[in-house]
């Protein structure tokens, strides 16, 4: 270290040392100190010399006036060997006096006491020397016990910062924030002003460490949500608004989410809620991790109520059921209430209405709000036929045959004993509304005769006899081994009977299969041909040359 020297720059001090004469030529004079201004602060604050473990003495000057002679005094005798001053000693005058300290190689400060004597006034100042401070040991790292924080505005965290080596001359750490508007660090205690990224920085010597903190908006979190309505009552199709209130009203985030426990009967959104089918559903607005529900009753009302029929006419004691629809399908309250205008004239329970005397009445079903009626009208009681008989079950016809059936209605003063008749098949056989049935064609036909809801039936079996039966030749003339067809037509063409059965009244003479006659000998005999009881004949003549165009004789024949 190259010495350093403080030079205390002091004026002359005056010293008045009056060495009196003989008391019987003069008075006493005291002798005296006199210390400029300039001088005036060490000798009341005394010399400093900073630290110096150099060769070289440190020196610093100061002067005073003495009135008579004067010497000095270094009080301490270990200050005496390195503390000195010079002069010494002098007569009176203005001195300039130089004080010399020795280095100081140790690493304590020292002091001493130098006093100036001037007969019996002295004057004295103090002086001291630093120590000599061992070699410096520097910095050769600085951490911090975090690289990053995450902090929400106003929080408070402490670093710690460890500087390396143990033994480095100066372990002191300043702090810093590369903008303290975001966060500030004062002895290693961070605090978060407002949100934003910073960098803290701990220095010591020459080496620094860093820690990047990030400050994020302090969350104020909802403390209640409440709704306007704890319960609402809605018909199908309508809206209504809920209003949500989020607590505090500073609340970093007062979003409301909105949901319905059955969307099928109720939905919202942003808080309208549209009433969709009957039934309850709960809405909740929740924000945070807070929430209120209301109950939302959806009612579906009766838009329309119909009955099955709208007029009818009973006889006396006769009932019959009504049936009423109410619309829409899913109306919350679909129960049906049914009243008369005149229960002495028809009455109705739960839709069965019950004549009960001749007139007019009006039946009515009420559902929610609406009305639907029937006119009801009550005529004298109807005896009611209670069986049809026919004087036949069966009856067998010829085509074209006709026989009419007879009906009984029972009992005799049934109120209407108009029979009507029909056929299942007027093609087979008719009937017309005096009971004649006709017999059209081979086949079975059922007449039915109804009276009221009462009936009885006949069956008809229509038949189609064989009236004729025809051969195409009458006679004919064949040689031995010869052969011919002969054609049978039966008539009328849709008789029941369509067999035909053929024979020969001599198969030696001639055969006949299917109507192909066979010439077997010479002679006569006869083919015959016959269906549904009715015959045809043909005279066969057989010869065993040719005839020379003689014709035989034929003739047909009927049973």
């Amino acid at each position: 270290m190259k010495p350093r020297f403080i030079m205390f720059s002091l004026a002359a001090i005056l010293v008045a040392i009056s060495c009196g004469k003989s008391p019987e030529e003069k008075p006493v004079v005291q002798p005296e100190i006199n210390i400029p201004a300039e001088s005036q602060a060490i000798f009341s604050s005394g010399i400093s010399f900073p630290e110096y473990s150099g060769t070289s003495a440190q020196t610093a000057s100061l002067s005073f006036t003495a009135t008579e002679s004067w010497s000095t005094d270094v009080s301490d005798t270990k200050a005496s060997s390195w503390l000195s001053v010079q002069p010494s000693s002098g007569g009176a005058g203005t001195v300039n006096m130089t004080v010399s300290a020795q280095p100081n190689t140790g690493e304590t400060a020292r002091s001493g006491k130098v006093t100036i004597k001037c007969g019996t006034v002295s004057k004295s100042f103090s002086v001291t020397q630093a120590g000599n401070p061992p070699a410096v040991i520097a910095v050769e790292s600085v951490t911090i016990d975090k690289t990053e924080l995450a902090l929400v505005e106003g929080d408070e965290v402490t670093l710690s910062a460890t500087v390396k080596p143990d033994n480095a001359t100066d372990k002191t750490v300043t702090w810093s924030s590369s903008d303290e508007n975001i966060a500030t660090v004062e002895k290693g205690k961070v605090k978060a002003i407002k949100e934003g990224s910073v960098t803290i920085t701990a220095k010591a010597g020459e080496k620094s460490a860093t820690c990047k903190v990030t400050v994020a908006k302090k969350v104020i979190p909802v403390e209640s949500v409440t709704l306007n309505k704890t319960q609402l009552n809605l018909n199908k199709g309508e809206t209504e608004t809920l209003v949500a209130t989020v607590l505090p009203n500073d609340a970093t985030d007062k979003t409301v989410t909105w949901s319905s426990s059955n969307p099928d009967i109720a939905i919202v959104e942003n808080g309208k809620v549209a009433a969709l089918g009957g039934g309850s559903a709960s809405i909740e607005a929740r924000a945070g991790d807070k929430s209120a529900v209301c109950e939302v009753i959806v009612t579906v009302p009766v838009e329309s109520i119909t009955l099955n029929i709208n007029s009818i006419t009973l006889d006396e004691e006769q009932t019959t059921t009504l049936t009423a629809t109410v619309n829409p399908s899913d109306a919350t309250n679909k129960t049906v209430t049914w009243t008369t205008s005149d229960a002495s004239i028809v009455t109705v329970d739960n839709g069965t209405i019950t004549a009960i005397k001749e007139g007019k009445a009006t039946i009515t079903a009420k559902a929610g709000e609406k009305t639907a009626e029937c006119k009801v009208t009550v005529d004298k009681k109807v005896i009611a036929v209670s069986s049809v008989e026919l004087n036949k079950n069966s009856l067998d016809l010829k085509k074209g045959e006709s026989e009419t059936l007879i009906a009984t209605v029972k009992p005799d003063d049934a109120t209407d004993k108009t029979v009507t008749w029909s056929s299942s098949d007027v093609s087979i056989a008719t009937v017309d509304q005096s009971g004649k049935v006709t017999a059209k064609k081979t086949g079975k036909a059922t007449i039915t005769a109804k009276a009221g809801d009462k009936s009885s039936t006949c069956t008809v079996t229509v038949t189609t006899p064989v009236e004729s039966i025809t051969l195409n030749q009458a006679t004919i003339h064949l040689e031995v081994g010869n052969t011919e067809t002969l054609i049978a037509t039966i008539n009328p063409s849709d008789a029941d009977e369509k067999t035909i059965g053929w024979s020969s009244s001599d198969v030696k003479i001639a055969s006949v299969a299917n109507g192909v006659v066979t010439a077997l000998a010479e002679g006569t005999c006869t083919i015959t041909a016959m269906a549904g009881g009715k015959t045809a004949t043909c005279q066969v003549s057989i010869t065993l040359v040719p005839n020379g165009g003689n014709e035989g004789i034929g003739y047909e024949g009927e049973d």
